[in-house]
Order: structure tokens, then C-alpha cells, then sequence
């Protein structure tokens, strides 16, 4: 089954110029399995890939700071490790789990993602998260719930076997309370979060909503990044458009008459302090211009502070009253 999709993917792809997220995956899986194998076929001991290889090989997106030209490998000892030119050797003694692309083994989605923190920050942590959870159903590889059941198994070894915890598990712990289901791209991610640092509320992701277009029909939109109460969308404008303006501009009058207050941003937008801070604002304007009341814009806040603010407010919801 997963071969016809990527066949169709591919099919589809020919007819327009901008290349889709899921068919550049396919394309960057297909370069990454053949040199895996190549590497294989010169080694006697059979390997298990990890890291952005193992990403690669199971067509998630990989953070920018993450990717590596060399191939990675895991070892679950230091006696394990091995030393190959061009080959990256990461351990990991913890459960491991894997699977099986194609012939070739590589670490799975969930035990990547926790390996994974001993390399990136929380912001690319929480960016690699969301990739997991793609509203795409062809490249949705993992569901929130695992990734608490992820950190709880972590916890239960470590209680377990007395030992410590693997190195950015706390990360990992933090980033549960700042990624999202459902998201498109990094872009994406990279605009909610920096609406979050700067003090506004989390919006919703992808939301849906029905408008009216021009013919009297009715359509179905999903917008980036929304706030529902007030009817304020933010919406990354990335080169996909460029394929779509006929469509975007009858999308943005529908909802122009829904009565919805539309944001677009450009990646020019989050390239640093100064310009977010901008989009920052200009957001809270829109939302003030509905509601009414002053929306506070702060000078961003790190995200490990504000995940930890966030889980101490909804463990203080869970307490009982005395």
C-alpha cells in the first residue's frame, strides 16, 4: 500500500512545478536507501541507521541543525560502536525500538525523537515533533499520545535500573506541552512558536472553517494558525503559493467576507528578533481590533520557561482543593 501512494504522489507531482512535501520525503527516502545499502554490502555486521538517517528512511521531516550529509548508525554499548569514514555512530542504551524499510533497519519514529535531544535544542526538538504528527495522513508516522507514553516508559527504566536519564530528556518532557498535532511544515511550527515567546495565546492549528465563496458554495478551509473566538487567522505564505494564486485569492475573499481578519506571513517575517517581533504585534492588534482589550506583546520569553509555566498551571488545575 505504501508503494501505490508513493507511485501516486509521484504522478501527481508531474503536474506542477512546485514539488509537495510528501513527494521531496519520497525522493530524499529513495537517495538515503540506496547509499544504506551500498554501506551495508561493505560491512559484515548487519547495522541499524538512527538519527537523520533513520528520518530520512521513514520520510519525516528533519530539522535543518539536525542533517547531516554523513549516515548514522546506532550502537547500544560503547564496545558497540563502530568506526566507518562517513558514518556517524550514536549511543544509546535504553530501549531501543526499530524497523524494518525496505531491507534495511533503522531506529523507529519515537526512540528517534528521544535520541534526538542529545543534539537539538528544545525550539528544533518541538520542530521535530510536529513533523511526526503531519496532518497528512501519507506522512503522520505518530499520534501525541505516544510521546508521553515515550517519556513515562523513559521514566519507568530509569526508577527501574537506577540509573540516569538520557542526555535532553528533559527537553523532551518540556517539548510534550509545546508541539502540536496537525501542523504542515517547519514554517509553520517556527510562526507558532514565535507567537507563544512573545506572550500571546497558543492558537489553534489548522483550523477548519466553512465559507461562502463568490459562486454561493460552500467550501472547507484549513487555516495555519487561528484564533477561533476572534476570528483571527495566521497564515504562512511559503512558495506553494506561487502554483495556487488563483485558488489563495478566492480562499482569502471568502474569508475576507466570513468576516475572519487574515494575517499572512513570508519566511522573511521569522528571520529574526526584530522582524517576529513585528508579526508579534501585528497579530495582537488584530485580536484587539476584536475583542476589544489590550493584548500585551513581551519581549520573547525562552520556550524552556514558558513549557515549564505551562505545566505547572495545568498541575495546579489537577490539584485537589484543600
Amino acid at each position: 500500500m505504501a508503494e501505490l501512494i508513493q507511485s501516486r504522489l509521484l504522478r501527481q507531482s508531474q503536474r506542477y512545478t512546485f514539488e509537495t512535501d510528501e513527494v521531496r520525503l519520497i525522493k530524499v527516502r529513495g537517495e538515503t536507501l540506496a547509499r544504506c545499502k551500498e554501506l551495508q554490502q561493505h560491512v559484515a555486521k548487519p547495522l541499524v541507521f538512527a538519527l537523520d538517517t533513520a528520518l530520512k528512511l521513514q520520510c519525516i521531516d528533519v530539522p535543518g541543525s539536525f542533517d547531516s550529509q554523513d549516515l548514522s548508525v546506532v550502537a547500544t554499548s560503547r564496545s558497540e560502536r563502530r568506526r566507518i569514514n562517513g558514518v556517524r555512530c550514536a549511543e544509546w542504551s535504553y530501549a531501543l525500538q526499530t524497523v524494518t524499510r525496505d531491507g534495511v533497519e533503522c531506529v523507529a519514529p519515537g526512540t528517534t525523537w528521544l535520541m534526538a535531544a542529545r543534539f537539538l535544542d528544545l525550539h528544533d526538538l518541538v520542530l521535530l515533533g510536529d513533523a511526526m504528527m503531519r496532518r497528512s495522513d501519507q506522512i503522520r508516522v505518530l499520534q501525541p499520545s505516544i510521546f508521553r507514553t515515550l517519556c513515562d516508559d523513559i521514566e519507568a527504566e530509569l526508577a527501574t535500573r537506577k540509573r540516569r536519564a538520557p542526555v535532553g530528556f528533559r527537553n523532551c518532557q518540556r517539548a510534550l506541552w509545546l508541539m502540536r498535532a496537525n501542523t504542515d511544515s517547519f514554517m509553520e511550527s517556527q510562526l507558532r512558536l514565535a507567537l507563544v515567546s512573545h506572550g500571546l495565546p497558543c492558537p489553534e492549528v489548522n483550523h477548519q472553517v466553512t465559507c461562502t465563496g463568490a459562486d454561493g458554495k460552500q467550501r472547507c478551509f484549513y487555516l495555519d494558525l487561528a484564533y477561533p473566538e476572534v476570528k483571527v487567522a495566521v497564515e504562512y505564505d511559503g512558495r506553494q503559493h506561487a502554483d495556487n494564486w488563483e485558488y489563495d485569492q478566492a480562499r482569502i475573499r471568502a474569508l475576507d467576507n466570513a468576516q475572519w481578519l487574515r494575517l499572512g506571513v513570508f519566511r522573511p517575517d521569522l528571520a529574526n528578533d526584530a522582524r517576529r517581533m513585528e508579526i508579534a504585534k501585528a497579530v495582537a492588534e488584530r485580536v484587539e481590533r476584536r475583542c476589544r482589550a489590550k493584548v500585551p506583546v513581551r519581549d520573547p520569553l525562552p520556550l524552556h520557561r514558558i513549557a515549564d509555566r505551562w505545566r505547572r498551571k495545568a498541575e495546579a488545575a489537577k490539584a485537589p482543593e484543600r
